[in-house]
């Protein structure tokens, strides 16, 4: 009985002590990142190559840290182009937020801004109180998970031209192409004219092209046919290249297959001062793939009665140079 006592008082006496104490996790990994180094890390928001801005830098940025492992946040701005962000820690993103130009603030695009704040990733700004996209804004690099010494963060701005139509130089736009039946004629046309006119909040490009008839156009509007085809005949699609540049039968038929077709119609054929020999120009609007600076490679392809083709080689590529 004595030492079923005293078995009881030790319990007891261990129940007094450990009465209103809280235990405590300490995760040992984000207590050692906030013990070591911090590091400064360089900012730089600057204009792309085909910007027409003035400055090669941003005036003015504001840039916010966060998604640290350690819970560890921080701002910086122009006055000071660097962020302070903790050696070794994990998955920080330096995030822009705004940039002053000439004196404007520009803001994300509500729905328009960036996805994963990964190098390649895309947004698109706008100047405070507008509702118009105006600027194109590109991860150039990030932070490392883990943040290393060496790390940089930079962004590139340049302008998006929506009253300005870019042409496209005459390279980077293909010879024809023919696919078809034996026996039946594959739209006869060239690329008379083309030019880049904007850019969408998805990042796809916007296109206009000036079909010309190799031979000579003949009859107006509905009526109107290029060797001996009718032009209402045609249909046509801008879609990304994933082909090697190079279309067989079978794919134009599935490019065809999938929805966004451009139908032909009376009120878009191409004046006498447009092309030499008549032809049409694309409506639509008729946009390229999104993300256009991770795809400037497109295929322009036009179809005849459902089962002849033509197809040219798009490259835009200059246009992020």
């Amino acid at each position: 009985m004595k030492v079923i006592g005293n078995f009881l008082g030790l319990i007891s006496l261990l129940s007094f002590y450990s009465c209103g104490q809280t235990s405590k996790t300490v995760n040992r990994n984000e207590d050692d990142v906030r013990k070591g180094e911090l590091l400064s890390i360089p900012l730089s928001i600057s204009s792309g190559s085909n910007s027409s801005f003035n400055l090669k830098q941003a005036d003015g940025f504001k840039i916010q840290v966060d998604g640290c492992q350690s819970g560890y946040s921080a701002t910086a701005n122009e006055a000071d182009p660097s962020i302070r962000v903790y050696k070794n820690d994990r998955n920080c993103l330096a995030k822009l937020e705004s940039l002053v130009l000439d004196g404007s603030l520009y803001e994300p695009k509500p729905g328009s801004g960036f996805q994963t704040w990964l190098p390649g990733d895309l947004a698109f700004f706008q100047k405070a109180g507008s509702n118009d996209t105006s600027l194109r804004v590109l991860v150039k690099s990030q932070l490392s998970s883990p943040v290393l010494t060496e790390d940089s963060v930079s962004y590139e701005f340049s302008e998006v031209k929506r009253k300005d139509p870019k042409t496209i130089p005459g390279p980077e736009v293909s010879e024809a192409h023919k696919v078809g039946v034996e026996g039946e004629l594959a739209p006869p046309f060239h690329v008379f004219a083309s030019s880049f006119q904007g850019i969408n909040a998805k990042g796809a490009g916007l296109f206009e092209f000036i079909l010309e008839c190799d031979l000579l156009q003949t009859g107006s509007d509905a009526s109107s046919s290029c060797g001996g085809s009718l032009n209402s005949d045609i249909d046509y699609k801008l879609v990304e290249d994933t082909f090697s540049g190079k279309l067989t039968y079978l794919n134009a038929v599935k490019i065809f297959s999938s929805p966004g077709t451009q139908v032909l119609g009376v009120d878009n054929h191409a004046s006498g001062t447009q092309s030499k020999n008549g032809g049409f120009k694309t409506t639509g609007p008729l946009f390229g793939p999104d993300q256009m600076h991770l795809r400037p490679k497109m295929i322009l392809v036009l179809r005849r009665a459902g089962i002849s083709f033509t197809y040219f080689n798009i490259s835009v590529s200059t246009l992020f140079k």
